[in-house]
């Protein structure tokens, strides 16, 4: 039956996905609190290969023992009643001790490791696995509309580059291959790490921990990292916060203020940080008063300052 051609001028039609199911990948640290981050995303369930949620109260799987357990969870999601919103897979480097696993049982022959196969081989043979599963939460995610936030500890690779000397950076802790087709699916590929600062002791220069845990969401010479949301570099390790910048990036854009309306706006702003920031604790309320220093006349990001100030004064009330 001819139904006439596909590829049409009248058939062209926008990319642009604002109601998307997030799709992301987290790394960092230990510690650093990566699991709790994905605990704040809306109804999650846990697909948990270590124990890393065992302290939190969040509905989880039964803890794989195959991929073939993999497998199945997803396709329970998929094809079960339930009302969870988010599946968070915790983690990608436990889970890749699975894969190797599956991949040695279902090829011929004596491979008791992911090394027998020789020549890199196993290795491609697992990236054609999670390539399956990759498959398989795409299909979910279509058909149940679920974000999907997969954790990973960090690992210190080395990274080259054609123009200068390898150095290592953070990266995801899986083989380099799995990595890469991960890394590629995903739409944010996220590190979480303490925020850290320098500070000159006489001859010497060290470094010390602010006490904040901060997302990186941009590729740097220290950690791999992207988003296609068009997020700031670096934000709170906090998921309101997160998704919040998710969904103003991915809204329709606003009509332009004018420019009273961008004055009134502007003076309502510096009011307000004028009242909250000495709340600030001391630790804090310098690095806030630089912060509107630097921003000057910059009505979102002195936005944005006035929106972390009223936070960390919440949560010190709390």
């Amino acid at each position: 039956m001819t139904t006439g051609p596909r590829m049409t001028l009248a058939a062209v039609t926008s990319t642009r996905q604002p109601s998307r199911p997030l799709r992301i990948a987290l790394f960092g640290v230990p510690g650093v609190g990566k699991t709790t981050f994905a605990a704040q995303a809306p109804a999650p369930i846990f697909l948990c290969a270590e124990d890393g949620a065992g302290f939190l109260d969040a509905q989880a799987f039964p803890k794989p023992s195959s991929w073939g357990d993999v497998l199945e969870a997803v396709q329970e999601l998929m094809h079960g009643e339930h009302s969870f919103k988010t599946l968070v897979i915790d983690t990608l480097d436990a889970l890749e001790a699975l894969c190797w696993e599956h991949v040695c049982k279902s090829q011929p022959g004596k491979n008791k490791s992911i090394e027998d196969f020789g020549y890199g081989k196993g290795y491609v043979l697992a990236v054609e696995a999670w390539a399956e599963l990759l498959r398989q939460l795409e299909a979910l995610q279509r058909k149940r509309g679920m974000h999907l936030v997969m954790i990973a500890h960090a690992v210190a690779r080395d990274h080259k580059d054609p123009d200068h000397d390898a150095w290592k950076r953070w990266a995801m802790k899986l083989h380099a291959k799995s990595a890469d087709v991960i890394a590629g699916w995903v739409d944010a590929l996220l590190f979480a790490a303490p925020e850290m600062v320098s500070k000159k002791e006489g001859l010497k220069v060290r470094g010390f921990a602010t006490g904040e845990r901060l997302l990186y969401t941009e590729a740097t010479g220290s950690h791999e990292g992207k988003n296609r949301y068009g997020l700031p570099a670096s934000m709170p390790l906090d998921w309101h916060i997160f998704k919040a910048a998710v969904d103003a990036a991915l809204a329709p854009p606003r009509p332009a203020l004018t420019a009273e309306e961008r004055e009134r706006r502007l003076a309502v702003v510096r009011t307000d940080l004028a009242t909250f920031v000495p709340q600030l604790p001391d630790d804090k309320r310098q690095r806030a008063a630089e912060a509107v220093e630097k921003a000057g006349d910059d009505l979102n990001q002195l936005t944005k300052i006035l929106n972390h100030v009223l936070k960390t004064l919440d949560q010190k009330a709390a």
